[in-house]
């Protein structure tokens, strides 16, 4: 298996950051955050960004080791099926 490492590496530090500040711009309620749209907009742009960092790091993986996806579902299809990916949830946020 060949994976680029400071690929890897730059990716998850990426979807780290993401993820701090979709965290640290979470309202209390969904109240909150139904009544800011601003804060709606840097919510979603940020998930969008986790979502394509996770394909990303999906594809690099799956090319990593030689298989050929045709679309980002097939990434991380092909990921689970050689059993290089987890379908175990990550503990919740303020358990890492």
């Amino acid at each position: 298996m060949n994976i680029n490492r400071d690929v890897l590496i730059a990716k998850l530090g990426q979807l780290h950051d993401v993820i701090d500040r979709i965290e640290t711009k979470r309202p209390p309620s969904l109240e909150g955050l139904l009544a800011d749209r601003d804060l709606q907009d840097i919510v979603c742009k940020n998930i969008e960004r986790a979502v394509q960092i996770c394909i990303d790091l999906a594809t690099h993986l799956a090319t990593m080791n030689a298989l050929a996806p045709k679309t980002p579902g097939e990434s991380f299809k092909m990921l689970a099926d050689k059993g290089l990916l987890s379908d175990a949830a990550p503990p919740p946020p303020g358990q890492r």
